[in-house]
């Protein structure tokens, strides 16, 4: 029998032995734009967050920091695309360093940026939602099915207890213009202005009512009264700003009456609600959950 040639034996072997080295090592999937967006943002508000771990006395931010930022990124990432909004590649270093200037400019730790403020900071890291037909009133799934509001204003698609939404306008309107909610249709009065009663019986964008002045209840887009007042029935069937009642203080007869954060108890007393931040004290990014 004839022998093979130890350089034939030499080439056998070495493709057995590539072949199985390449079955084995596992194929690396390059990161997408959205993974390094995440990943360079986490990188970012975790370093960034670091002298104020140490101001407070803190742990400096570990690996965890990162974790918790790039999932917390990642999910308003997921957020646009469900409705259909896809990254712009081409904004990704704009919003890496809006985030940083954010940091660097921050008065306080309170003021840190945060994850949840990717839309805000970064407005045009995400393509638009897509147009959709819906009218105020009609069904919707996600705001791409409604159609944007004829006059100045923003879209919505609001939940309304069924399986799906219906769409609802946000309605721009100037000082005296009318403010009365239509159908699917919510007026929003200019910042520092307020839905007050008007000449008539329709009410109107106006300076915010203060103490003893006449009211509109709050709607969505407003606030009825100056900060420390409440709007609520002074006589019957007229409403007036009253002072609203504080933590701890009875508020028997006026159960709507507790300040911004609170609520009227079994026993008649303002107290806080569950949140810790519904009265809007807390910073959007807590130091607590990075600092460690």
């Amino acid at each position: 029998m004839r022998r093979a040639s130890p350089l034939v034996l030499l080439c056998a072997f070495s493709w057995a032995v590539s072949g199985c080295s390449s079955e084995s090592e596992p194929e690396v999937t390059p990161p997408t734009p959205r993974d390094r967006l995440a990943d360079e943002l986490a990188i970012t508000l975790c370093e960034g967050a670091a002298p104020c771990c140490d101001e407070l006395g803190y742990d400096a931010p570990t690996d965890s920091c990162q974790s918790s930022m790039r999932n917390a990124v990642m999910a308003s990432i997921i957020a646009a695309e469900d409705q259909l909004r896809e990254l712009v590649p081409e904004e990704h270093d704009a919003c890496v360093a809006a985030f940083q200037a954010a940091i660097e400019t921050a008065p306080t730790c309170d003021h840190l940026p945060a994850p949840l403020e990717l839309e805000v900071r970064c407005p045009r890291v995400f393509t638009p939602i897509p147009e959709g037909a819906g009218k105020p009133g009609d069904a919707c799934t996600g705001i791409y099915d409604c159609a944007s509001p004829t006059d100045p204003g923003t879209r919505a698609c609001l939940a309304d207890g069924e399986a799906s939404g219906r769409c609802v306008w946000f309605v721009d309107r100037a000082e005296g213009e009318t403010c009365s909610p239509e159908a699917g249709a919510i007026p929003v009065c200019p910042e520092g202005l307020s839905c007050v009663p008007g000449a008539g019986a329709t009410p109107v964008c106006g300076v915010t009512p203060g103490l003893g002045d006449a009211c509109v209840p709050a709607q969505p887009g407003f606030t009825a009264c100056t900060e420390g007042h409440v709007c609520e029935e002074s006589a019957p069937g007229v409403l007036t700003c009253q002072p609203e009642i504080l933590k701890g203080e009875s508020c028997a007869g006026r159960p709507t009456a507790c300040a911004t954060g609170l609520f009227c108890n079994a026993f008649d007393n303002c107290q806080s609600l569950v949140d810790p931040c519904a009265a809007g004290d807390c910073p959007v990014l807590i130091l607590q959950n990075v600092c460690r």
